[in-house]
């Protein structure tokens, strides 16, 4: 599979390439997304090393979190969005930059393991003044 820009058009062809997938096949993008995610982020994303390094100095908990609902939309062929601005970053004239993720992503189960999810993510990149 092709990397694609990290941009919402590439987010967007890359679901595209995915969800075309088996059931199982896109079981084991999720369990890639949910166990390494900065791994599986670099394997199909065009990356330059300074959005590497800002993947590599997320905090655990919140990188752990994202992967999570990343992992969840995916599973379920849900769509996800990337609001990030298309101006490039220089981090020495622009300090700062917040990730932050929106949601409406809710999950059902039944007792006889049936399992659904419904919803959408958006996956926010900000660069503060």
């Amino acid at each position: 599979m092709e990397k694609q820009p990290f941009t919402n058009a590439g987010f967007q062809a890359l679901q595209a390439m995915l969800y075309i997938n088996s059931d199982a096949e896109l079981n084991q993008e999720a369990d890639q997304i949910t166990h390494d995610f900065i791994g599986w982020i670099i394997t199909h994303f065009e990356l330059d090393p300074s959005q590497v390094v800002f993947l590599v100095e997320i905090e655990h908990r919140v990188l752990s979190f994202i992967a999570a609902q990343t992992s969840f939309a995916v599973a379920n062929r849900l769509n996800i969005q990337l609001d990030k601005p298309l101006f490039s970053y220089d981090a020495e004239e622009k300090p700062g930059k917040i990730i932050k993720t929106t949601t409406t992503l809710s999950a059902e189960s039944s007792n006889t393991g049936d399992a659904d999810g419904e919803g959408s993510l958006t996956i926010h990149i900000e660069y503060p003044s």
